[in-house]
């Protein structure tokens, strides 16, 4: 009996010790990434109707190797300051819709483009009114759950304009999320939950402690994630034989899974399922046109260039990651599809490209300068710079479009 009680502890210690050598592992070697997700549960949660979404009143930092920025989420969960429900009289009111582009992960919430753009609006338009632009990005959005939160969210606040931001990677998104879809008789949608129950959003109070203390935990649930995200790509066999004849595994090259490839509409490989992925993303926006076009709202659809479509300066680091050359790629013919939609439907269109290669054109090499890149160069995301150039575009295009009004 004292043996048994002695081996226990014996293997009670070893298990402990090795927890402890895996947190000081884990925290030595990811400890900035696995301290972001843990930090990130402080203003985002899980959405049963809108599968993820910003927690009301919500405050944290978003802190990767290229930013330590501030998030602050307002009463109605947005990343934005408070605005009143009712409108004040000769207030015109926007909404952005999009994904972390429009959210401005990487920046803080006043040098995203949304605000810049409201700021100019306000400040440089001479127009009698008061221009609100409300930032209603969140990261990972796409037209799926962007015309799920208009109808439960964004037609409540009164809006006088909807702009949706639409990018090539809505494509992957609209698909993914199709998984979970609820509908009505007619196709439409109702709501679409997680997936899968989202281990950093629990509700448990013990997984909440492990998330937010245990780097160690993160790893684990990481790496497991991981490997599972390789043998669904490239099947167990391979997978077993990559790693013995140490060969690196090839997720994006030859696989035609969509569910592993964020970039399909950037793989001239795929090109020929685009139109097809393109068709769940115009069901959607039609929803949102036909929604607005009830309520007589201007509906308008921006679209912005992908750092590799601009200069093989920008992204360096990170196109890497996802077996991207150093080279400029052309635009995705998935916009063709949305500017021959858009036209089709009298959407109107800004398409901010000519301003970021203008941007970028007759520049020298600023390969390593951070004053000068419009993109995060390991993240991808605009920089401060980026967004100072969208908001400019953008702003162009909406000036254009109220002087006609």
């Amino acid at each position: 009996m004292k043996k048994r009680i002695l081996y226990s502890m014996i293997f009670v210690d070893m298990i402990l010790l090795a927890m402890a050598g895996g947190e000081i592992y884990a925290r030595v070697k990811h400890g900035a990434l696995l301290g972001a997700k843990s930090r990130e549960m402080s203003y985002r949660r899980a959405d049963m109707k809108l599968n993820h979404s910003f927690i009301p009143g919500g405050k944290g930092r978003s802190v990767m190797r290229e930013w330590n920025v501030s998030y602050d989420i307002n009463s109605g969960g947005l990343r934005d300051r408070e605005y009143p429900v009712e409108k004040g009289e000769g207030v015109y009111r926007i909404l952005f819709i999009g994904d972390s582009f429009t959210e401005g992960y990487g920046v803080e919430a006043e040098k995203c483009f949304v605000k810049l753009l409201e700021s100019k609006l306000n400040g440089e338009s001479r127009s009698p009114r008061t221009f609100e632009v409300i930032n209603c990005g969140i990261a990972s959005n796409s037209p799926l759950l962007e015309y799920l939160f208009l109808k439960d969210k964004g037609l409540g606040m009164d809006p006088d304009m909807v702009i949706l931001a639409y990018d090539p990677g809505d494509l992957y998104d609209d698909h993914d999320y199709g998984k979970t879809v609820t509908v009505d008789g007619a196709g439409v949608p109702l709501s679409c939950p997680p997936e899968k129950r989202v281990r950093a959003f629990s509700d448990n109070p013990i997984e909440k402690f492990l998330v937010r203390h245990s780097r160690y935990y993160l790893y684990l649930e990481e790496d497991i994630n991981k490997f599972l995200f390789k043998i669904r790509g490239i099947g167990f066999k391979k997978y077993v034989l990559d790693n013995i004849t140490g060969k690196s595994h090839d997720l994006y090259k030859d696989d035609r899974r969509l569910d592993i490839d964020k970039f399909v509409a950037f793989r001239p490989e795929k090109a020929d399922l685009i139109p097809g992925l393109w068709q769940k993303n115009r069901e959607h926006i039609a929803l949102m046109a036909r929604e607005l076009r009830k309520k007589g709202i201007p509906f308008v659809i921006v679209t912005y260039p992908y750092a590799l479509e601009i200069s093989a300066d920008e992204w360096k680091e990170g196109r890497a990651e996802y077996g991207f050359k150093r080279t400029v790629y052309p635009r995705p013919s998935v916009l063709g599809l949305l500017n021959d939609f858009s036209a089709e439907n009298g959407i109107m269109r800004i398409d901010t490209y000519p301003s970021f290669a203008e941007a970028t054109e007759g520049r020298p090499s600023f390969a390593g300068s951070e004053d000068k890149s419009l993109y995060y160069d390991f993240d991808g995301h605009f920089t401060e710079k980026g967004h100072d150039v969208a908001a400019a575009s953008i702003y162009e295009g909406i000036r254009a479009m109220l002087t006609k009004e």
